[in-house]
């Protein structure tokens, strides 16, 4: 009887999370990536990244598709890395063209990450990071 009365799932309409604490973005990073079903589009300073290595190791070994873009050589068999200046602080994660993570973990306590699945924020930052590959495909930074 329950279960019929139970309202169904509401569809994700693509809001906005903010996310606040180094320990809640690494966890969102993670569930992010853990998810994804065919590709991430990672861009993080190679010291962070390091933290994230057997998630994407995990990826590319089921043949999702890895691109990451970061400051220093990063070896990834199976994923594609793009190197350039980045802050240390920023990060930026695309997964399956669905979802968006952008912020800043600054310090332990005063990180902020936004988090959302709007499909018009998500497209935004599709286009800027594939402009941004553009140049560095040009420059020769891979």
């Amino acid at each position: 009887v329950l279960i019929t009365e139970m309202p169904s799932k509401r569809e994700n309409k693509g809001g906005y999370l903010t996310i606040r604490g180094e320990e809640h973005i690494c966890d969102k990073i993670i569930d992010m990536l853990s998810h994804a079903k065919e590709r991430a589009y990672v861009s993080i300073y190679n010291e962070r990244l390091e933290s994230f290595r057997v998630y994407l190791e995990k990826m590319t070994a089921q043949g999702k598709k890895v691109v990451i873009i970061t400051n220093e050589p990063f070896e990834l068999t199976g994923a594609t890395v793009y190197l350039t200046e980045c802050r240390k602080e920023q990060i930026r994660l695309i997964t399956d063209s669905n979802d968006v993570l952008t912020g800043e973990i600054t310090n332990q306590y005063e990180a902020t990450c936004l988090y959302s699945s709007n499909n018009n924020l998500v497209e935004v930052f599709k286009d800027a990071l594939a402009n941004e590959i553009e140049l560095l495909k040009m420059k020769g930074n891979n």
